[in-house]
């Protein structure tokens, strides 16, 4: 576990932000999936600001194009950022973030609960995973879907479309990342 005095080798000023960046809740200790999200945004800040939506195939695609300097890192003072705002909305794979935070596309992929999920998963930087799934259930069900309930890496909105499957990966445990899976004819296929 790693705490504010564990990151002495760095300034303390600095040491200071990058913690207080990374521990989400402010309980002076970071958990497994406070570090991933913090590993999702910095790779998200050097994307041009566009979330992998979890670390994984995305993150480890990320290359300069040939001939050019790849982005800076971003200062200490830069990571040191608050909470999402309550309206803010996280990129979901095959989902246009527009539409999602606009209230556009069709109302039979776009719904309430793929928007809700996206607020959810915004609002604390959840990791995907079992501990994210618990957190994205707990800000549903103060947030309009008060039945919302977990099984394994679905979630099931009480919305009448049945569980939805959330997280890609789950049963290997590698590369995980958010998706929202509420498209009809794809129970079968693939996935990301």
């Amino acid at each position: 576990m790693t705490t504010v005095s564990t990151m002495g080798s760095l300034t303390p000023s600095v040491s200071k932000s990058l913690f207080t960046a990374v521990d989400r809740n402010g309980d002076q200790q970071l958990s497994v999936g406070e570090f991933t999200a913090f590993l999702d945004r910095l790779v998200g800040d050097l994307t041009g600001g566009h979330s992998t939506g979890g670390l994984g195939s995305a993150a480890t695609a990320i290359a300069a194009p040939v001939g050019t300097t790849p982005p800076a890192l971003p200062s200490a003072s830069s990571l040191a950022q608050p909470a999402a705002a309550e309206d803010a909305y996280a990129n979901i794979p095959g989902f246009d973030y527009t539409k999602l935070s606009t209230g556009g596309g069709s109302a039979g992929k776009y719904t309430p609960a793929v928007r809700a999920f996206s607020r959810a998963v915004a609002s604390g930087n959840f990791a995907p995973g079992a501990e994210g799934i618990a957190g994205v259930v707990a800000y549903l069900r103060n947030h309009g879907f008060e039945n919302a309930v977990a099984a394994g890496d679905s979630i099931d909105f009480h919305d009448g479309h049945g569980p939805i499957d959330v997280v890609t990966n789950f049963r290997s445990g590698n590369n995980m990342g958010w998706w929202f899976n509420n498209q009809p004819g794809t129970a079968g296929a693939s996935r990301p």
